[in-house]
């Protein structure tokens, strides 16, 4: 199988922080001295997002990648010259192709040559290939979604923010609600995209009622691996569900959940940092969810970088998405920032400072 190397944290994204040759890179457990790093090479893992021949159980909640997954097994049968049939019922369409009356059962098809049906074709070289087809429907969603419309989308917030507010502190500045709906869901995404993401706790949470159970029938240890081996795989499915969902903007699924609640409980607040206080950093997990009971000041919420200089929270407030508080920030304040966006690092951070003495 080809490398597929998907960033889980955009390049567009990222590139707010790039200086004339990269980022400087940070391991969280090593923050001396930054490392310079092209955007290309930092974030990213092989095959993210991908849906093979092993997750296709998901078709069922995930039609936009059955049908390509269809149209992909059409594409084999074409390659070898072959018809399909199962159970004496030909297989012609996408939708007869991948139904879960039909896919799970693939050892069990025939295979015929198209131009002399009386000739078997190959079957074992037909079920290899069609094993190994790889379905990138979310991928090219998301390039369609974030990569391509981020920058638009944070710069007309911000822009937006910055000709009422002129970079100064001020109180409830007035926008058009649907660019800050916007920009909530793109942020929302970005969270849900990203290996870290946990649906705030929910998955651990059934991955340990499983395993709970998996125990109570006494396995030993070989037995312990491939259960968790298989409530890995769900979890790794349910974590590629909500992406799915947030993309094709499913009623029950996190993203278009949690925008509906933040529209109606929650304001959204900019924080400005100006260049001579600092910067702020950004991390492999940059939009998050912070929340902490014994601060003094509450600053629960949850937080995204847009930029070195801006900083968006978004917490419980006036129900009115379109009012947005602006703050600007002193040295001390981007440094109290930087360290909450430090502890929700999952590995790494990024910032346009080779040493982060002077903002951490």
């Amino acid at each position: 199988m080809a490398t597929r190397f998907q960033h889980y944290v955009p390049q567009v994204y990222l590139r707010a922080w790039e200086m004339t040759k990269g980022v400087y890179y940070f391991s969280k457990n090593d923050l001396g001295v930054g490392e310079r790093r092209n955007t290309n090479s930092i974030l990213a893992k092989n095959h993210t997002y991908t849906i093979d021949y092993e997750y296709s159980f998901v078709f069922n909640e995930m039609p936009e990648i059955a049908n390509d997954y269809g149209n992909k097994i059409i594409e084999v049968l074409r390659k070898h010259n072959a018809i399909a049939f199962y159970k004496e019922k030909r297989l012609e369409t996408a939708q007869d192709l991948i139904s879960i009356e039909t896919f799970p059962f693939l050892e069990d098809w025939q295979f015929y040559k198209e131009d002399n049906p009386e000739n078997l074709a190959r079957k074992n070289s037909i079920v290899k290939d069609i094993k190994a087809i790889h379905s990138y429907v979310i991928e090219n969603k998301l390039d369609d979604f974030l990569e391509k419309e981020w920058v638009k989308t944070r710069d007309e917030f911000i822009q937006a923010i910055e000709k009422i507010s002129g970079y100064s502190t001020m109180t409830e500045v007035r926008i058009e609600e649907t660019v800050a709906i916007k920009l909530i869901y793109s942020m929302l995404l970005l969270m849900c995209r990203n290996p870290a993401f946990d649906c705030l706790g929910i998955f651990p949470k059934i991955g340990n009622t499983f395993m709970n159970i998996f125990s109570m029938n006494g396995l030993d240890e070989e037995e312990k691996k491939k259960s968790q081996k298989v409530v890995d795989q769900q979890l790794h499915v349910a974590w590629l569900a909500e992406i799915y969902k947030g993309l094709f903007k499913s009623e029950r699924g996190f993203c278009n959940i949690y925008a509906e609640n933040i529209q109606k409980k929650c304001q959204l607040v900019l924080l400005h940092c100006p260049e001579k206080n600092g910067s702020f950093i950004t991390s492999d997990n940059p939009a998050f969810v912070f929340i902490n009971n014994v601060m003094r000041d509450n600053r629960n919420g949850f937080y995204i970088p847009l930029t070195p200089q801006y900083l968006l929270m978004i917490g419980k407030g006036k129900d009115d998405i379109g009012s947005i508080d602006v703050h600007t920030i002193t040295n001390q304040g981007v440094r109290f920032y930087n360290n909450i966006i430090l502890s929700k690092a999952t590995n790494a951070v990024v910032s346009t400072k080779k040493y982060l003495g002077y903002i951490l």
